[in-house]
């Protein structure tokens, strides 16, 4: 990269993300800071913490073998659900709420967990799936000879793992930052309240916008501490396996594991694809008006916990 446009993107940077941050602190007043270490404020955070490293787990369970079925294996249709494998992550996450809180009225923690994790589960395929594409093909052939399918995995694994982390950790960046889904999903019920929705809370409803920015204070060093490690491991694993006379690898051939890997993928594509295209046709085409009903339904909620 050239000079000038090193420096036209730090000072980008500077203007559109370290500016507004500087005018925001300047708000803070010392007093605003007493409340970032009492109980409430903790709990918040070690929930969301747990919340973020739940659902980062769940997409790295799911994300990380589809990635490697559909970018290097003999399944059916690979190349078909690879792109449809994005589709998900494209979603507003709010939608993917209000389509399962209305097709299966799941509510709370539970469905906070499954939303978010169907939301961000793309990201770590993505990674993973070009991380499988990186890997030498000689390297695969000489684990191939010395022990079959299982052998190459087993050589595969440990060169995308750190891109497959990377993935994971930009999962965990995304649940943490988004309260629209544990709110949403939680106004029947249980509440589920996380952190970032503390600090909407702070400054909207409570009109404090210093104590708001010392709130969100934690958060903002939580997310930088996670994006560095997911930027070194997606450097790591980019270059894990290059070499100067790189050879593309060669399809892997998963034999009787074809059909139960196409019923995994698909699996994920109908919980994160179909079903909420399917639900979005018929409320557009004029079928039940549940996502109404649920607005209705929040609201009346909202107006009993204010009053």
């Amino acid at each position: 990269m050239s000079r000038g446009l090193l420096a036209l993107a730090l000072t980008a940077f500077a203007i559109a993300g370290l500016a507004p941050l500087a005018v925001m602190l300047a708000r803070v007043a010392p007093s605003d800071l007493g409340r970032l270490l009492d109980a409430r404020t903790l709990a918040l955070l070690g929930r969301t913490l747990a919340y973020g490293i739940g659902v980062a787990s769940i997409a790295l369970a799911v994300g990380l073998p589809f990635g490697f079925l559909v970018a290097r294996t003999d399944m059916p249709l690979a190349r078909t659900l690879r792109p449809l494998g994005i589709v998900p992550l494209l979603f507003p996450p709010m939608i993917l709420a209000m389509v399962w809180t209305v097709v299966a009225d799941i509510r709370g923690a539970p469905a906070a967990y499954f939303v978010s994790a169907l939301n961000t589960f793309p990201l770590v395929a993505l990674f993973s799936a070009r991380a499988f594409e990186r890997i030498d093909g000689r390297q695969e052939e000489a684990a191939r000879l010395c022990g079959g399918l299982r052998a190459v995995i087993r050589c595969d694994l440990p060169l995308v793992l750190p891109a497959a982390l990377s993935g994971a950790c930009l999962a965990f960046v995304f649940t943490v930052n988004d309260f629209s889904v544990p709110d949403y999903v939680s106004w029947v019920g249980t509440k589920f309240n996380v952190y970032a929705d503390e600090i909407f809370a702070t400054w909207k409803i409570d009109s404090a916008p210093g104590r708001a920015v010392a709130t969100a204070l934690p958060l903002v060093a939580l997310t930088l501490l996670t994006l560095l490690p997911a930027l070194a491991l997606r450097r790591k694993g980019a270059l894990a396996s290059l070499s100067g006379d790189f050879r593309q690898p060669a399809t892997l051939r998963i034999g009787v594991w074809r059909w139960p890997a196409f019923a995994f993928c698909v699996a994920v594509l109908v919980l994160g694809v179909a079903i909420p295209v399917a639900r979005l046709v018929w409320e557009a085409g004029g079928g039940q008006r549940g996502f109404a009903l649920a607005h209705i339904a929040t609201s009346f909620q909202l107006a009993i916990e204010r009053s």
